[in-house]
This record gives structure tokens, C-alpha cells and sequence, in this order.
């Protein structure tokens, strides 16, 4: 295994493709070895996160989208040999899995579609999946943990992600999962810009995913009828993986949607939704305000925030400078000062890149510090000019809540950092993304414990309440107006709870925002979706749901002349005087 990882380091994209042909050749070879000789294990190359390497080797080279043959006229003889080697070595592990897969009585079988995806078929019990079968006890037994499963599932789907096909609207080369950047994972000591070590560098990967995308009539203007009415076309999302890629399923710190350019124009999860709805909503003086977000990744909520609500000053704090440059690079973010040289390039530089999906030069940069979060909180409470509306806290990584993070301390030191309603004129909010399951828990007990309100912000769309892995929860911590915690009993908190100025979760105070952010400025795009329902439960639990935003279609029935007649425009102080039993409040409900 070890020399698996030495191997792997030499695979990357940082070396030379003389460099890693040399160690695919070498991996190859050892793999071939049978018997007493053999020295690793296709499942060995995967645990060791090799193959994102070799994807992005292949894929390196411009190819015919037939014949899949590289391109000498614009590609180096270097790097088509690496290609090649790559190749070879991908080749033999998708045979591995097809093998330890037939053995184990199952096939591999193509649903007809064109596009590549498999079915998985086992005749002698008649039953076919889409996902691969879990056959980790039966092939390793006690031999793998079940934490490296991914690994045999990722061998086990090799031969659909290596298998490019054609794109059927314009006929370009289009791979399954096309690896954009990747850093394997390194033992070395990295400083941050305060000098705090991190112990490690994680792989990091960017991959753009193909999937079908069922759209209903096309546009008159594209030529390919439809059948039924329908259309099938590929739409990709880019995706931000921390630590070894699993594949296509891998737990990703954020994803974006490329066919909704520019970024910062939509969210792709419901947490994200949440936490940036919650903020919208803590910000108390017509959308204006000061936003700090703990933990950047791929600047999802920070593009968002500062496309669509200029009013809001957004201010970040990462402790990886590589999520940061990864943020401005391949995900958009405007970050000042900006970590990128000017051989990094920029979003969309590269010929193969999505064209259409580019900068936003309307959108307002954050302001990001490269630190760690316990060292900036710490001096930020000396410093005066550091309080905030709201703190985004989103250190959810890798499926785990970071255990130095997670203390009483950390938050006191946090609700410090908030305005209060003594100094400021209103109180400011806690956001965290407090995840699943045991963390989710222990979040929760700790924000009740540092806060005198908490509230917790879940799904309204999850088909069981009791099923915790189904969506990151969302908590919030809310201050009374003096500012300070208070005693976690029952009485002490019921005693302050009508001194706390409470955000409104709903529809209603969603649009009468909305609205207000609208004549402030006019020309700031409006976000895609809008809050349509907010069911409050027991035990402070808030479950939301978005839907389209109503005032993009009132927009485009004003600019195509079907609003004119319908009456004025609403206006933010019309909205506050309707009642939930008005007729015309459902059109925020």
C-alpha cells in the first residue's frame, strides 16, 4: 500500500507527463505480478486515490469524438504517451472489477440509453440495480473496512466513467466525470497566512459530472424534435471533493450547476438555501448589512450573497489558501484580495472549459482572510470594527463536524463577534451548518447552551423526519437584546425569550424583503427561488420549502405586456398590512 501512495503523489498533475507515464507503467506491472509476486492490489491503486489522476491524464489529450484518437496537431507526443500509459492502467482495473463482479455471479449489462450507464445483473436471482452490489464481505471479508467500501464500488464503475461518449445535441466528446484539477493528499506541514500549520493537505478534486437531464418541449430555435414531447440533453455540475474522490456519489463540499451561469446565480442544496435565507432574514435594515461566513469551500453562498443582495458586506474565513484559489478559479468566487496568478488562469480560460459559464463582473468580491477560524474569532473580539449581522458557520467536512470547533468556548466567542440590539439597534443570528446525525445533536446542545433562542431549520420536503443522514440540519442561534447568554434551564429561558428579537421564517416576511431589496436596488438580479412555506414544529424546529420565485414571472409578464392593466406593483409597505386569512396573501404562501 505504501508504495501505492509514494506512486500516487508521483501521478499528479504537478509532475511532468514523462513522470507520470513512468509511475502508471510502474503500477501496471506490479499489479501484473501473480502469485508469491504479486506486491498490490487493484483495490490497493484505488484506496490510494490514484484514479483521479489517471482520468485527468487521459482526458488531458484533445480526442476525436469517434475514434477517440488524440489529436497530435495540437497535443505533445508527452503527453499523449502519458494518456496512454493512464489508459492501459485504467483498463486493467476495469477488468479487475468486471472479473471479481463475474465471479461473484453478477454482469455488467448497458440500458440501451447511449450514454454508457450500466445495469448491474445477477441471473441467478433475477435481480438487476442501477448501483453496483455490495460484495465487500464477500470478496475481503474482514480484509476491508467498511469505510473503504467506496473503493470496491468505485472499481466496480470504472468501466462507465472511463468510457466517453458522444454529446447528442452537439456532438462533442463528453466523459461521464471529467476530472478539471487534482492534488493528491501529501503529508507535508503547510503554514496558513498566520503561520497555524495544518498537519496535512487533503486531496482535493474538481470534477464536472455528465447527467441526463429530462427537459419538457425544446425551444423552437433548436432543430432535434423531440419524441413525446421531450427532450433528453446532458446537463453538468462541477463538484468540490476534500480528501479521496469516491466517485460520481462522492461527499462533495460544494456543487454547482453550469448550465445556470453566472455563478452565484443559484444554489444546488437546501442547506445552502437555508443558511443564506437565514442571513438574508437577520439582516434587519432593508437588506443591508455585515456578513462573516466560517469556512469558504467553493464560495456557493458567498457568490450568491454578493450577486444578489449587494446591501450585504460578505467577509469569509478559510483555513486552506488552496479552497480559496480552487474558489476563484474554477468556481467563480470574487475574492479580495484575490489569490490567483496570473498563470492560474481564470473561470472559462481553458478551450475545453464551458464557455458560457464565466465570471459576473457585477458581482461584489468577499473579503476572505486565510486563517484558522479559533485564531481569527480570538482576535476579532479585540477589534471592534469585527461584529456582524449574521455568521454563517460551515465547517461540515467530509460528513464530520470538526471536533476542535465543536465546544462552548468557540461559540461564546462567536455570539461575541454578533451585534446586539444595545449597540446596534437589532440583535445578530448564528447560522451553522450543524450536519447529521450525533454532530447535528451536539451542535444543537451547545447553541442552546451559549444562545437563549435556538431554532433548528430542516426540510420540509424530507419524507421522514426520523431519517437525520436525509439532509443537513441547519441551526440558529438567536440573542436576547442584551446581548449575553443566559442560564440553560427552562425557567431562566423562558423568563429572556420575550426580550429576543426573533427572525420571521415565512413567506410573507420573505417577500416584504424581497421587495424592499428591489427598490434599493433595482438593477440587482433576483434570486431563482423564493421561501413558500415554513411549517414551526416542537423542539424549536422550523421545516422550510422553496419554490420559484414569483417576482421573476411577475418581471416577464411586465416586460412582455401581460401585467399592464393588473394594477400597481406590490410595494414592501402593502405587503406588511396582509393577513394570513386575506385572499391575496397565497401568493406568498
Amino acid at each position: 500500500m505504501d508504495v501505492c501512495r509514494e506512486l500516487a503523489q508521483q501521478l499528479g498533475p504537478g509532475r511532468s507527463p514523462g513522470e507520470r507515464a513512468i509511475a502508471a507503467r510502474t503500477l501496471l506491472s506490479l499489479l501484473e505480478r501473480e502469485g508469491d509476486e504479486a506486491v498490490i492490489r487493484p483495490i490497493d491503486v484505488v484506496l490510494a486515490d490514484c484514479v483521479p489522476s489517471l482520468l485527468q491524464a487521459a482526458q488531458t489529450p484533445t480526442r476525436s469524438a469517434t475514434s477517440l484518437a488524440p489529436d497530435p496537431r495540437v497535443t505533445s507526443a508527452a503527453v499523449i504517451d502519458m494518456a496512454d500509459a493512464a489508459l492501459l492502467l485504467l483498463g486493467h482495473l476495469c477488468g479487475c472489477g468486471l472479473q471479481t463482479l463475474e465471479a461473484a455471479g453478477w454482469h455488467v449489462d448497458d440500458d440501451g440509453t447511449g450514454r454508457g450507464r450500466p445495469i448491474y445483473v445477477h441471473p441467478a436471482s433475477g435481480q438487476s440495480q442501477q448501483t453496483p452490489p455490495d460484495l465487500v464481505a464477500e470478496v475481503f471479508g474482514a480484509e476491508l473496512d467498511q469505510k473503504d467500501a467506496w473503493a470496491l464500488t468505485l472499481l466496480f464503475e470504472l468501466s462507465t466513467i472511463t468510457s466517453p461518449y458522444a454529446n447528442p445535441l452537439d456532438g462533442s466528446l463528453c466523459w461521464p466525470a471529467r476530472i478539471r484539477y487534482h492534488e493528491p493528499e501529501t503529508n507535508e506541514f503547510t503554514p496558513t497566512n498566520d503561520s497555524t500549520p495544518l498537519p496535512h493537505k487533503l486531496a482535493m478534486t474538481i470534477v464536472d459530472v455528465a447527467q441526463d437531464d429530462d427537459e419538457e418541449e425544446m425551444d423552437e430555435e433548436n432543430d432535434v424534435t423531440p419524441e413525446g414531447g421531450k427532450e433528453t440533453r446532458l446537463a453538468f455540475t462541477r463538484h468540490l471533493v476534500l480528501g479521496p474522490w469516491h466517485g460520481i456519489p462522492s461527499f462533495r463540499e460544494t456543487e454547482i450547476d453550469l448550465d445556470h451561469p453566472p455563478p452565484g446565480s443559484h444554489l444546488e442544496s437546501w442547506y445552502t438555501c437555508a443558511m443564506v435565507c437565514a442571513g438574508f432574514l437577520a439582516t434587519r435594515k432593508s437588506g443591508r448589512g455585515k456578513c462573516l461566513i466560517v469556512g469558504l469551500g467553493g464560495g456557493a453562498m458567498a457568490s450568491f450573497m454578493g450577486r444578489h443582495w449587494p446591501g450585504i458586506n460578505v467577509e469569509a474565513v478559510e483555513i486552506d489558501a488552496r479552497i480559496v484559489k480552487v474558489a476563484e478559479r474554477w468556481f467563480g468566487v470574487k475574492c479580495e484580495p484575490s489569490l490567483l496568478k496570473p498563470e492560474d488562469g481564470v473561470l472559462g480560460d481553458g478551450a475545453d472549459e464551458p464557455q458560457h459559464f464565466k465570471l459576473d463582473d457585477d458581482s461584489r468580491p468577499a473579503r476572505v482572510r486565510v486563517t484558522n477560524a479559533e485564531s481569527f474569532v480570538t482576535s476579532a473580539m479585540r477589534d471592534p470594527e469585527c461584529r456582524y449581522d449574521v455568521i454563517l458557520l460551515d465547517v461540515y467536512t467530509r460528513g464530520e463536524f470538526p471536533a476542535s470547533l465543536v465546544n462552548e468556548k468557540f461559540f461564546e466567542r462567536l455570539r461575541g463577534l454578533l451585534k446586539t440590539k444595545e449597540n446596534e439597534g437589532w440583535d445578530g443570528a448564528l447560522v451553522v451548518n450543524a450536519g447529521v446525525g450525533a454532530d447535528r445533536t451536539r451542535v444543537q446542545e451547545i447553541v442552546e447552551k451559549t444562545f437563549p433562542v435556538s431554532k433548528v431549520l430542516l426540510d420540509a420536503n424530507a419524507s421522514n423526519r426520523m431519517d437525520d443522514d436525509y439532509e443537513n440540519a441547519v441551526v440558529l442561534g438567536l440573542l436576547s437584546s442584551s446581548g449575553s447568554a443566559v442560564s440553560s434551564s427552562t425557567t431562566s429561558k423562558s423568563a429572556t425569550t420575550e426580550s429576543v428579537v426573533n427572525i420571521d421564517f415565512s413567506a410573507k416576511e420573505w417577500k416584504r424583503r424581497a421587495v424592499e431589496v428591489r427598490e434599493s436596488w433595482p438593477e440587482a438580479p433576483l434570486p431563482p427561488f423564493e421561501l413558500k412555506n415554513a411549517i414551526h414544529g416542537v423542539n424549536n424546529e422550523i421545516m422550510l420549502a422553496w419554490a420559484g420565485n414569483s417576482m421573476l414571472d411577475e418581471e416577464e409578464n411586465e416586460e412582455s405586456g401581460e401585467g399592464q392593466g393588473s394594477g400597481p406593483r406590490v410595494k414592501a409597505d402593502d405587503v406588511q398590512l396582509l393577513a394570513k386569512d386575506d385572499p391575496a396573501f397565497s401568493m406568498f404562501d
